[in-house]
């Protein structure tokens, strides 16, 4: 699950708090222009950065990878 630490309503640490209880096997990434040392600290999921010029790129490979569609999941495969 990708989730922003500023979301209305509830923000995306609690979110991943609450969420976590339910889907235990689902990591979350926070995906947000407030990482920090407190969002990081606090995370218990990777912290990926929305202003880092490669950012979006470090979501997707960190996603394909969990998926097993980084290359590593098909050579295992065959």
């Amino acid at each position: 699950m990708v989730l922003d630490v500023s979301t209305p309503v509830i923000n995306g640490l609690e979110a991943a708090r609450e969420l976590n209880v339910l889907m235990q096997h689902v990591p979350p990434f926070m995906f947000t222009n407030n990482a920090g040392g407190i969002v990081e600290k606090e995370a218990s999921s990777a912290v990926i950065s929305k202003s880092d010029t490669d950012g979006l790129k470090q979501l997707l490979a960190r996603a394909k990878a969990l998926l097993g569609l980084d290359g590593a999941g098909a050579q295992r495969a065959s």
